[in-house]
């Protein structure tokens, strides 16, 4: 093996060595453990429920009679009695006012615009009068409430329970939504100490 040949390998052992530590990384200089958890029993020692009080007011229901009225079908227009002879009477009166007023053709004018308003405005009065409305009906029905009576009740529920259970020889302590019965599952944290 020549001298270039013997520094080539010199030098690609040291680099291969410098690189292994590299990707070694810190786990080389100690050991190194995850933690992991586990899920054991303990012993249930004592259960005590968690009391929340309420107060609420105590109703009373009262019930009254209401009545109103109220249409009972539809309304309908029935024929005037005096259809044709108000209008004509209208016409006649008012022509006789129109003719009171101006001479020679406007004499006439007036008359004919007195005739034509006369007949209009008993039109209109007959048959306002001609619509009859729709029936009414006095209905009656019962109507309920609760009314607070001034008195008041207090309530009780649980809102979860204190649990103490044994592990290990000592006692702890958690809250629950649940009664746990006579044993607890609980997560145990285990790694090695140094």
């Amino acid at each position: 093996m020549n001298l270039f040949a013997a520094k080539c390998l010199a030098t690609a052992t040291v680099l291969s060595l410098f690189g292994a530590a590299l990707v070694a990384g810190p786990a080389s200089a100690g050991p190194h453990h995850h933690p992991r958890s586990e899920l054991r029993w303990a012993r249930v020692v004592e259960v005590t429920p968690i009391d929340v009080y309420q107060t609420e007011p105590i109703l009373s229901r009262e019930c009254r009679i209401e009545s109103h009225y109220e249409t009972a079908g539809h309304g309908y227009y029935r024929r005037p009695r005096h259809a044709h002879s108000a209008p004509i009477l209208g016409a006649i009166v008012g022509g006789v006012i129109g003719n009171q007023f101006g001479s020679g053709s406007g004499r006439a004018a007036a008359t004919f615009a007195g005739a034509v308003l006369g007949d209009a405005i008993a039109r209109d009065r007959v048959y306002a009068n001609a619509h009859v409305p729709p029936p009414m009906r006095l209905v009656e029905r019962e109507v309920c409430e609760d009314v607070p009576t001034g008195h008041y009740r207090r309530t009780r529920y649980v809102d979860g329970y204190d649990v103490a259970y044994e592990y290990g020889g000592e006692i702890h302590h958690t809250r629950t939504d649940y009664h746990p019965g006579e044993r607890i599952r609980i997560e145990v944290s285990v790694r090695p100490a140094y």
